[in-house]
């Protein structure tokens, strides 16, 4: 029980912090909580995905690492990230609620997070303490940083005026996570050692490029509110 609550934490505090960020015009708690446990429920589906796909990854016939770029772009980067975007065009995209930029992100980063709780409760138990202290500075926190990025693109194309731009932003935002989220896997998959001197300066430019991201629609947010006060 302590390793999964454990486990769980992470995840939970990432989810205060962002639910907080947005105070200008808060998304209900009702839409919120729907998001992630439907990021949990998507563990159900990828498994399956991921499963077949790797049945399937005819490079485990050859000695190369291209059998470790296909797990980490095609298995996991590709699939977990389909259900993610799918969940937020299902339940999210057209809802009324969404009117702001800065929703995208938050309700991104709800599944995101969503499935993150699950997967790490599966790593965890089947590791310990310190797998969960490894996950929660790392792991944990990428998934909130595909979920950023895929929030961002989401708005883009939910309040781009153009239709090309609408369909550009909406194919950006499935395909920018799954290339973030297969390098991030394959840095720590690859045969080559070398490549893990890229994780640390890959990592401070996801927090950096993400945050950023964050700024701009929280301070759109902040000056909406703002106007319709005057």
């Amino acid at each position: 029980m302590d390793l999964i609550l454990v486990a769980v934490a992470p995840a939970v505090l990432l989810l205060l912090i962002i639910y907080k960020i947005d105070k200008y015009n808060k998304e209900p708690l009702k839409l919120l909580l729907l998001l992630y446990f439907m990021g949990m429920l998507s563990v159900i589906p990828v498994l399956i995905v991921e499963t077949i796909l790797g049945y399937f990854n005819i490079f485990r016939l050859f000695d190369t690492d291209l059998i470790n770029l296909y797990d980490a772009l095609v298995v996991a980067g590709f699939t977990e990230e389909l259900f993610k975007w799918l969940i937020i065009l299902l339940f999210a995209f057209r809802h009324k609620e969404f009117d702001e930029y800065l929703d995208g992100i938050i309700y991104c980063v709800f599944v995101s997070l969503g499935f993150a709780t699950i997967e790490n409760i599966f790593y965890v138990l089947e590791g310990s303490y310190q797998v969960a202290i490894l996950r929660a500075i790392i792991s944990v926190p990428a998934h909130m940083l595909f979920g950023v990025t895929m929030g961002y693109y989401l708005s883009l194309s939910k309040f781009s005026l153009a239709a090309s731009n609408q369909k550009k932003y909406m194919l950006f935002a499935l395909i920018i996570p799954i290339l973030l989220h297969g390098f991030y896997d394959y840095i720590l998959m690859s045969r080559f050692e070398w490549l893990i001197i890229l994780f640390v300066p890959f990592m401070i430019w996801m927090w950096v490029s993400n945050i950023k991201k964050l700024k701009v629609f929280y301070n759109d947010s902040k000056f909406r509110n703002q106007y319709e006060q005057d």
